[in-house]
């Protein structure tokens, strides 16, 4: 992979939220157009956008929302129980009552703190192409450096094909003239 070109997921837009998909999907400068192929199992699509279209490339970096949820959601039932299990014990001082209390709510506590360390630590990378039309969303792994460096090369594009042409090079160079010789 050049620098010339990018790759990674697919992402499709859930309102203004982009959710990674199935599939692989690349992005390449040919000429002043952005092409993004896009393959998912046995579809294939190609879009091709005009760099001068490109309003901005954002970059995102967070963990997977839903995945923090449903640790949250684990860790605080677990929680509960171990809060209901000491409840109990202070009431009825039952030890096996509150040993199997706290080994069931242990049950979703642990998993509920593993999935929230998850998805902390491995955070979806995402780069998006906005224009008029179209988002182009392209989630990856690796590091930020070189797809920020795409992402400016883009921008630089799109602003010199934007950008007018100055008066200098509108002039056309005059043909020179040369001295003669003038006869009396």
């Amino acid at each position: 992979m050049s620098n010339n070109e990018i790759s990674g997921k697919p992402g499709a837009l859930w309102g203004p939220l982009p959710i990674p998909m199935r599939g692989r999907t690349s992005a390449k400068v040919v000429g002043d157009i952005l092409q993004a192929t896009v393959t998912n199992g046995a579809a294939k699509q190609i879009i091709k956008v005009r760099v001068q279209n490109i309003d901005n490339v954002e970059f995102q970096e967070a963990p997977n929302y839903f995945l923090l949820v449903l640790g949250y959601f684990l860790a605080l039932l677990g929680g509960l129980g171990i809060l209901s299990a000491l409840l109990r014990m202070v009431n009825y001082f039952g030890l096996i009552s509150f040993i199997s209390s706290v080994i069931g709510s242990l049950i979703f506590l642990v998993p509920g703190i593993l999935i929230i360390l998850y998805a902390r630590k491995n955070k979806s990378k995402l780069m998006t192409f906005r224009t008029p039309c179209c988002v182009i969303p392209i989630f990856f792994t690796a590091d930020i450096g070189m797809y920020e460096q795409f992402g400016n090369n883009v921008l630089l594009l799109a602003r010199q094909l934007n950008s007018p042409v100055s008066p200098q090079a509108q002039k056309r160079p005059q043909p020179a003239q040369t001295q003669g010789t003038r006869a009396v």
